[in-house]
């Protein structure tokens, strides 16, 4: 998924699209990945990712009301495509409060570029060691 990312970053979105197809795919989401290959055919890179966003949210809140662990980070990032970064921000506060390395990249991945110039960006940091 970083890779898809960081092609995304680099204006590279058809190969940002094969590389989220290729992770869902190994991650057991087949169905996902034909559906974010359709939404792009039909719709163009920006409505693929949003539809995508959307369908993932619906799917870590159904596995959350069942009972499984959901990391924030996943919520976060889900937000982030949406461009939501008022609900980006909320799970970033929740994403630095869990204890696994989600919240040890939020310094410097740059998926949370878009937050950055937020003053509360660096508050909700502050709960993370400095180095």
């Amino acid at each position: 998924e970083h890779f898809g990312d960081a092609c995304e970053r680099k204006g590279m979105l058809h190969e940002a699209i094969t590389q989220w197809c290729a992770s869902l795919t190994l991650g057991g989401q087949p169905e996902q990945a034909q559906f974010l290959e359709q939404a792009f055919a039909a719709s163009g890179f920006d409505a693929a990712v949003r539809a995508l966003a959307q369908r993932q949210l619906q799917h870590l809140n159904e596995r959350s009301a069942r009972g499984e662990y959901v990391p924030a980070w996943n919520y976060l990032t889900a937000y982030l495509r949406l461009g939501d970064k008022e609900q980006a921000l909320v799970w970033l506060a929740k994403t630095v409060e869990e204890p696994n390395w989600f919240a040890l990249e939020s310094r410097v991945t740059p998926i949370l570029d878009p937050l950055r110039s937020d003053p509360r960006f660096d508050q909700i940091l502050t709960v993370l060691p400095a180095k």
